[in-house]
């Protein structure tokens, strides 16, 4: 099972907005997880832009934070073994 963190922390990710070329860091809630690299395709990340901004009035309020998540670097992570203690808030 993989996880992708999305409330991760009062201030990531960080910097914030349409940054495409930036890798997108794990979140601090996910300190302590294993985590596996991928990159997004540049169709799959234009895919990604267009159905973020569909959501117009969330983009009113809070287009750089959304944008935040429009990069081809990112990393999932894994669910933590029984000997590691779970992220916590």
């Amino acid at each position: 099972m993989r996880y992708w963190i999305v409330h991760g922390g009062e201030f990531w990710p960080i910097p914030r907005g349409y940054e495409p070329d930036l890798e997108l860091n794990p979140p601090p809630l996910g300190h302590g997880l294993s985590q596996t690299p991928f990159e997004l395709e540049p169709e799959e990340e234009q895919r990604k832009r267009l159905a973020i901004n569909a959501y117009r009035t969330q983009m009113e309020v809070m287009s750089s934070f959304l944008l935040s998540f429009v990069r081809h670097k990112r990393a999932l992570l894994h669910e933590p073994d029984a000997q590691q203690p779970r992220p916590t808030r």
